[in-house]
């Protein structure tokens, strides 16, 4: 490998990990932080009643989670621009649930999809490339929400 090669190959390196620990150096808060939500619509259909979806935005850290109607799921995620979210996907819990799995995996689906976001009133309105009301949740008492940043 030429010195040319290795320098690049070096700043191409260095600048993934600069970009993957941007999250953690320059966190900016944003107005999701310290909310949590309840799914009432996904992809234009209301949840299974009895398996609530929940999505609630840690105060500090950056971090992302709730219960998807059977598992927790949480992981990192970013407002890059205002309205504009990134959330490359996180940790589940592996429980063995029967009746909401597709629900589950249509909400880990989209949401490992999500591009923007609005907040009116007491709604939150999350959406995809293609979806921009993907989910829409209503706000709870942050108290309804496990801390899912301690898994």
């Amino acid at each position: 490998m030429n010195s040319n090669t290795r320098r690049k190959a070096i700043g191409i390196i260095v600048g993934g990990l600069l970009a993957v620990w941007s999250v953690y150096l320059f966190y900016v808060p944003t107005a999701l932080d310290g909310t949590a939500w309840r799914l009432i619509e996904m992809n234009g259909k209301p949840p299974l009643p009895d398996y609530p979806i929940t999505l609630g935005f840690d105060p500090h850290q950056g971090l992302l989670g709730g219960n998807s109607g059977c598992n927790n799921y949480w992981g990192d995620y970013q407002v890059i621009f205002p309205g504009v979210i990134c959330y490359p996907g996180g940790a589940i819990t592996l429980m063995l649930c029967v009746e909401p799995v597709q629900q589950e995996e249509e909400y880990l689906q989209t949401i490992g999809g999500i591009h923007m976001f609005r907040i009116s009133g007491n709604n939150l309105y999350i959406g995809t490339r293609t979806n921009p009301d993907a989910l829409i949740f209503e706000r709870i008492p942050t108290n309804e929400m496990p801390p899912f940043w301690d898994q």
